[in-house]
């Protein structure tokens, strides 16, 4: 599998922990858009960990959940081990200071990113 979208279907927590068990066996994957999912904390945790196992991910779009800035954080410690991602979406998730702080200071270690859309 390269391309995943699973969107506006109330997956919450629950749901994204279910789906990150089938991420981390898809090291080929390219794409993944989340949107609308109400994900949140506990399920951008597990999501940001299988997503590790991507080895060729370029595009993420978590818009449109509940991550906050607890939930940016987390995300933020994933994606320093993203070398190959170029587009990230976050819009929609009430990130605040503190979530852009740590989002831009992982965004330093993905060289190849083009694209950060927190809104």
């Amino acid at each position: 599998l390269k391309h995943l979208t699973i969107g506006k279907n109330q997956l919450a927590d629950e749901g994204a922990q279910i789906l990150a068990e089938g991420i981390r066996f898809c090291p080929t994957m390219h794409y993944i858009n989340l949107t609308g999912n109400d994900i949140g904390v506990e399920g951008i945790r597990v999501l940001s960990e299988a997503i590790l196992h991507c080895e060729s991910l370029k595009h993420l779009t978590i818009g449109k959940n509940q991550l906050a800035d607890e939930g940016a954080q987390i995300l933020a410690e994933g994606i320093r081990f993203c070398p190959t991602m170029h587009y990230i979406n976050l819009t929609g998730n009430d990130i605040g200071v503190e979530g852009i702080r740590v989002l831009s200071e992982a965004i330093l270690h993905c060289e190849s990113l083009k694209h950060l859309t927190i809104g």
